[in-house]
């Protein structure tokens, strides 16, 4: 299991998300049907997203809700393509 790292705030889980995904603020934001305003809202820690939003980030991008929401855990869940990818390499 990862360790947690102090201080990293439920926005700035959300901004790395959006890092790791390479999209601008402005990109998140249209991916999930809200306006950019709000995306930085969340980053920004102001307002907290619906749990529809948080599971649409989640399912879209294939976040751990449970790293999202306690920052605990790995940050993704490997796709079945990864899984079979990751099983093949360690019988090779």
């Amino acid at each position: 299991m990862d360790s947690p790292t102090p201080g990293f705030t439920f926005g700035m889980r959300l901004g790395d998300v959006r890092e790791g995904q390479g999209l601008t603020k402005s990109a998140m934001a249209k991916s999930l049907g809200i306006a950019p305003s709000t995306w930085s809202s969340y980053e920004n820690d102001i307002t907290f997203p619906s749990q529809d939003t948080i599971d649409l980030v989640c399912q879209l991008y294939n976040v751990n809700i449970g790293w999202l929401m306690t920052n605990e855990g790995p940050e993704y869940i490997a796709t079945s393509e990864q899984a079979v990818a990751s099983e093949r390499n360690e019988i090779l």
